[in-house]
């Protein structure tokens, strides 16, 4: 119950931070992507169900803030978390390379994916300049923002597993 309250709450910090402070970390054309890599540092550290409700859970406020179609975010947030709590508690020992190269490669999918269903599909858009000028910049943020957020959300963690 707590962990849920706790989550929610870092779940709407990140969402606001991204939304007004995050835009103005522009690198390029690319903005730190700071809600998808608190779902899947939760992901990484806890259980597929909880993974895949914190992954709807910040994929629809985060649809709700930027304003676009609702949903989008929320699909593929579930099934990045879902994917990642798989992966890593099925397969990895949790150090912080993994945590990198999972959030880099959860950053990786989701990019291409938001691009093909949000821009390419409509026929708009080009892949040239979505690579070159924010998938890559936002995967160089992603690497070096996850670790200080995998910190973060792991002393949280720690503090609510001793209550």
């Amino acid at each position: 119950m707590i962990k849920g309250i706790v989550y929610t709450l870092l779940i709407l910090i990140f969402v606001a931070f991204q939304a007004t402070v995050g835009n103005l970390m522009e690198f390029f054309l690319a903005v730190p992507q700071f809600v998808l890599m608190l779902c899947l540092t939760i992901s990484i550290l806890n259980n597929k169900t909880t993974s895949m409700i914190v992954g709807i859970a910040a994929g629809l406020v985060l649809d709700i803030a930027i304003g676009q179609g609702i949903g989008l975010n929320a699909l593929l947030f579930m099934y990045l978390c879902l994917l990642t709590s798989w992966l890593t508690n099925a397969y990895y020992n949790i150090n912080r390379k993994t945590v990198m190269i999972s959030c880099v490669l959860g950053n990786l999918i989701y990019s291409f994916l938001y691009y093909i269903l949000a821009i390419a599909l409509w026929g708009r858009g080009d892949w040239g300049v979505a690579i070159m000028k924010i998938i890559i910049p936002e995967i160089i943020w992603t690497a070096i923002l996850c670790i200080p957020i995998y910190i973060i959300i792991k002393g949280i963690d720690g503090l609510l597993e001793r209550r």
